[in-house]
């Protein structure tokens, strides 16, 4: 027979579960990078959206704790993917931008001496596009996942050859001052935008 559950064991777990009515109202806030917004409700508008330092939820005025926590969310969620898209393209440009610059100077000293036409045989971009270390923009995954890191980088490979890894990406990041979400996206794309010579790009995360 089992036996009764400790009343002080149900109180603890009372507490430590939060009133969603205390937490998600008209006029409580959410954080989006480093800054605080007030929610506020808006049923004629055609979508969520933020002005300065509101968000307006397309929901009535009447709308459940739950409503508005799956809207403020899911507006988040949408912002983590937008904000860590751009960041990540930004940062492949980069790479792009000084492996153009490294493979042009290297063509350059290798082809000193030989005529013109021998040298403007390849552009510097096509030279960096068939370099063995070119890169690829990794695939953006959201994680709802609340433990582990926030951004991790996984392998992809096919049976024919290798593909572009996955970065995975835990969504509430999104809450965090954009240099916080700079330092964990850096770490993570450190072994895939600055590989170590004879090593696997992805040993550690393999």
């Amino acid at each position: 027979m089992r036996s009764a559950r400790k009343p002080q064991l149900d109180l603890r777990l009372a507490a430590a579960k939060p009133d969603a009515a205390l937490r998600w109202h008209e006029g409580a806030s959410v954080l989006w990078l480093g800054q605080s917004l007030q929610l506020a409700f808006c049923s004629t508008q055609t979508q969520t959206c933020r002005e300065a330092n509101i968000l307006r939820l397309l929901l009535p005025k009447d709308a459940s704790p739950r409503q508005i926590q799956d809207c403020a969310e899911a507006w988040l969620r949408s912002e983590a993917m937008r904000y860590l898209t751009q960041c990540l393209h930004d940062r492949m440009e980069e790479k792009k931008s000084a492996l153009v610059t490294r493979r042009h100077s290297e063509t350059v000293e290798e082809t000193v001496g030989q005529t013109m036409q021998q040298m403007t045989v390849s552009t510097p971009l096509q030279m960096a596009e068939q370099h063995e270390g070119a890169l690829t923009l990794p695939r953006l995954v959201l994680s709802f996942a609340v433990r582990g890191h926030w951004v991790v980088l996984e392998k992809n490979v096919s049976k024919e050859k290798s593909t572009a890894p996955t970065l995975r990406c835990y969504w509430r990041p999104i809450e965090q001052a954009p240099e916080i979400i700079d330092a964990a996206l850096t770490q993570a794309l450190a072994p895939y935008v600055h590989p170590q010579p004879n090593h696997s790009l992805f040993a550690q995360h393999a």
